[in-house]
């Protein structure tokens, strides 16, 4: 059904009180316009109010789809019609008279039949077109019984003498989306096999919470874990056996010649661990490491074939900055003054694009000093269109010192929202790490 059904409702109702009250006239005025002109007996019908119907609000229509289809409910309609009569002599018989045959009208017809709708709308020009009749479910007349308050507040709304008057609601309108139905191909195979749905008679593995400590409440957690420490994983039915620790870098989008390019590791939970906590070791060794914020994930192999993944928990992976001997950072010249080269361990991961991520310097003065603002990592040449795009990790980054007044500073590299870890532990207390310092 098109947008033409509301009036051709409107069209249909008027066609049948014409012909079964035979009044000189049924019109489809506003009461206030209805009253103005015109002598003889007539009705006036009035679509004042039109509502949403709740039943067909997320119903598809059932002849439309067929089981497996992407539909798209109708926009499904009620409609409010208000009722006039207009005698022609100076009392109120003429009026009852008409009111009475039109309620008698619309009660015979509770149900507007399909070759009512097509005889009516046959001979109307366009709205011959609204496919009414075809419509799943048909049109019903209902008797609107109104207040005398609301009956009050409607004519006011008009501004125009009160007419005695009825109302009827004429639903269900339904008009169908515009927007295309997908209809996909019949399924071949029922997953790997033919084997169908895979039922595992317990909960999957939830991830709730990443702790950068490698026992729990032993120690303080760091902001953030590097390579070769031990982080804890908590969650709920976390399974002991035959599942497996993923990372995954969030901007490396997989390839068809790459397909598991995302995946940057995979970790074997170690021994301690239960259904409410993971001891997994970054082993540096593991996969193709980058710094930053990566993903990590849980997934459960069984004997389907099929493995199940938990959902993704943000793994803050921050870069060393520095060895035994202390930082691994070197002061160059450069035309607009000092740079400082920082080298990042693991190395810093491209965006899909092969640009890089936000890499910004901190510095923070050993003693009294203004602290210098973070300084942000000078942007490699902006790639020339057609040129391949790089993929290569960066591990070294360059920053310009104009700005920075002379003296000893405590180094961080940020990468998006993750840092250098500067602090070491000290027992069971923090200290600033010494090594991280430079001098300029």
């Amino acid at each position: 059904m098109s947008e033409l059904a509301i009036a051709a409702v409107t069209a249909t109702l008027r066609s049948l009180l014409y012909q079964a009250v035979e009044v000189q006239d049924v019109t489809t005025l506003p009461p206030d316009r209805a009253n103005q002109g015109g002598s003889g007996e007539r009705l006036n019908l009035f679509l004042y109010h039109v509502s949403h119907n709740a039943a067909w609000r997320n119903q598809v229509i059932p002849t439309r789809a067929k089981a497996g289809e992407v539909a798209h409910p109708p926009l499904g309609l009620t409609l409010h019609y208000l009722i006039t009569a207009y005698g022609d002599d100076q009392g109120l018989e003429s009026d009852h008279i008409l009111l009475g045959r039109a309620m008698l009208s619309m009660h015979d017809h509770a149900v507007i039949a399909p070759d009512k709708i097509q005889t009516i709308l046959s001979g109307s020009g366009r709205l011959s077109e609204s496919q009414l009749e075809r419509q799943f479910e048909p049109v019903r007349l209902t008797p609107e019984p109104l207040t005398v308050d609301e009956m009050s507040k409607l004519w006011t709304t008009f501004q125009t003498q009160y007419r005695v008057s009825t109302a009827y609601q004429a639903s269900v309108v339904l008009l169908e989306s515009k927007r295309k139905t997908r209809t996909p191909l019949p399924v071949l195979r029922r997953g790997p096999e033919n084997r169908g749905v895979d039922v595992t008679p317990r909960m999957p593995a939830r991830l709730e919470a990443v702790e950068y400590r490698d026992r729990r409440g032993l120690e303080s957690a760091l902001p953030a874990a590097r390579l070769g420490d031990t982080i804890t994983l908590s969650g709920v039915w976390l399974p002991g056996v035959n599942a497996q620790v993923l990372v995954r870098n969030p901007n490396r989008q997989p390839t068809p010649a790459e397909p598991d390019a995302d995946i940057v590791a995979r970790l074997t939970p170690l021994s301690g661990s239960n259904q409410d906590y993971l001891y997994v070791t970054l082993d540096d060794f593991a996969g193709a490491w980058v710094s930053g914020p990566l993903q990590i994930m849980l997934e459960e192999r069984r004997a389907s074939g099929n493995p199940r993944r938990s959902a993704p928990l943000m793994l803050a992976l921050a870069p060393r900055i520095h060895n035994e001997s202390g930082l691994t950072a070197r002061v160059t010249a450069a035309t607009t003054g000092k740079q400082l080269v920082v080298q990042a361990n693991p190395p810093i991961a491209r965006r899909a694009d092969g640009s890089l991520p936000t890499v910004m310097l901190i510095l923070t003065p050993m003693g009294a000093g203004e602290v210098p603002d973070p300084i942000k990592a000078q942007l490699e040449a902006p790639r020339q269109e057609g040129a391949p795009v790089l993929r290569t990790p960066v591990s070294e980054v360059r920053f310009d010192l104009k700005d920075v007044a002379p003296g000893g500073y405590r180094v961080r590299l940020r990468i998006e929202t993750v840092e250098s870890v500067i602090m070491t532990r000290n027992g069971v207390l923090m200290d600033f790490d010494e090594l991280q310092t430079v001098r300029l």
